[in-house]
């Protein structure tokens, strides 16, 4: 029997911060307009939709539920990462949840649902048709010597995409947390001057290095996960339709 009360669907909107993948600025207007399909999409299955957001806003829309929180105190820290800190926190604070999903606001939408299929601590990640190597936005980006080591070493993976993630609740409160305490270590090593702890602008080279090396027995992605990376496929057995 389903129970939809323990068993939601989170997504995030930061606002007054700059949207670097799409080069254009967060604005603050009307939120609930971003997650038109995914809401759509949620209350077909009757799931809670939780809108973690920094901004005052509010919402008289059936099964969407936002959530004010404050972002923590990094001036020099990307949109990107600061959704890892708004996810975790939240997690961390409802320990009624049994199973989440956490999707990106605008260009997912839930085609089948997930949780009858889910199996206790399993990790399910969205993917793209690409290996890490061949990515500029993880290979590019100016990440911690520990995790560029890594992804050079491990260039031959299929690259992992953080818009889709889900589990028991257990599981993604490891992943979250294990990405949490690398962001925070590597901005107190920069704090203090060490080298070689740049984080840069984009958490898709952490999102790989922590899912492959930490849950790599773990770890489903594919098909049963998502669609196909920007396929636009119209019908699919895919939990989730990803662009």
């Amino acid at each position: 029997m389903r129970d939809q009360n323990n068993n939601v669907i989170v997504t995030e909107y930061i606002t007054n911060m700059r949207d670097l993948i799409h080069n254009k600025s967060i604005e603050d207007s009307n939120i609930a307009t971003v997650v038109n399909k995914l809401l759509y999409s949620t209350k077909h299955f009757n799931i809670p939709l939780y809108l973690l957001t920094n901004s005052p806003a509010s919402s008289q829309l059936a099964g969407l539920n936002i959530v004010t929180m404050p972002l923590f105190n990094y001036d020099s820290l990307s949109v990107y990462f600061r959704r890892i800190d708004l996810a975790f926190n939240f997690i961390l604070q409802h320990s009624e949840i049994k199973k989440a999903a956490f999707v990106d606001a605008s260009d997912v939408e839930l085609t089948n649902y997930p949780f009858d299929q889910i199996k206790n601590n399993t990790l399910y990640i969205g993917d793209e048709p690409l290996r890490i190597r061949d990515t500029p936005i993880v290979m590019q980006n100016k990440n911690p010597d520990f995790i560029q080591q890594f992804l050079l070493e491990n260039g031959h993976l299929q690259l992992l995409n953080p818009g889709i993630f889900l589990g028991f609740r257990p599981i993604v409160v490891e992943f979250l947390g294990m990405m949490e305490r690398i962001i925070v270590e590597s901005k107190v090593k920069q704090l203090n001057g060490v080298s070689g702890f740049d984080l840069g602008q984009f958490e898709m080279a952490l999102t790989n290095y922590v899912a492959y090396k930490y849950f790599s027995d773990r770890l489903v992605h594919g098909r049963q996960v998502s669609t196909l990376f920007m396929s636009k496929e119209p019908i699919s057995s895919s939990w989730f339709k990803h662009k």
